[in-house]
């Protein structure tokens, strides 16, 4: 497929999110993606190295971020996508092994998300929480996606999210970001109406 063929399937996956067809678009876009994975070159340590060594109309690395979030929203249509987004994130994984970013924080979030939203057994999400943690130690949301794991599902225990939200939360004041306080006090918040 040449690079006009990916550049025509990944717009036209823009396109239908626009319209809210996110299983269609992540259908295009996954067989974009497999194109693009035959471009990796053994030297690619991080996604950005195909946004300079080829000349899409988009960047690859913005392209794979949205890529992992519409899997989500597609996942909410049909919990297929939430599988697909599983196996996209960890093919991602696989090709990019510098994991210091936050492309790289979000993509191993979205496979502990995943897994709680479409796995009954919660032992890999609550493990896929632990290992983000221990990778990203000083991220509110790892945490925050950790305490999300005990909120959702068969398996709850509000007493484990409010210590992982407590966490999340001292995190965050010390970042000093509100929007980051915000959200973790919001789901400390709903804690307390469970």
């Amino acid at each position: 497929m040449s690079i006009e063929q990916i550049d025509a399937l990944v717009m036209k996956g823009y396109e239908l999110v626009e319209n809210k067809q996110y299983t269609t678009a992540c259908d295009r876009w996954l067989e974009a993606w497999k194109t693009i994975k035959r471009k990796i070159e053994p030297a690619f340590k991080k996604v950005y190295d195909l946004d300079e060594r080829y000349p899409f109309s988009f960047f690859v690395s913005n392209f794979c971020q949205d890529l992992e979030i519409y899997l989500y929203d597609a996942g909410v249509c049909d919990s297929v996508y939430f599988e697909k987004r599983i196996d996209y994130c960890r093919d991602f994984l696989h090709y990019f092994s510098e994991r210091k970013d936050l492309i790289h924080h979000n993509i191993e979030r979205a496979i502990a998300e995943s897994q709680m939203l479409c796995l009954n057994n919660m032992r890999k999400p609550i493990w896929s929480s632990r290992k983000l943690v221990q990778q990203f130690p000083g991220s509110v949301w790892g945490y925050a996606g950790w305490g999300d794991s005990y909120t959702e599902g068969k398996r709850r225990d509000y007493a484990r999210a409010k210590q992982l939200y407590e966490k999340a939360l001292e995190i965050a004041k010390n970042n000093g970001d509100k929007i980051e306080i915000e959200a973790v006090t919001d789901r400390i918040e709903s804690l307390r109406k469970n």
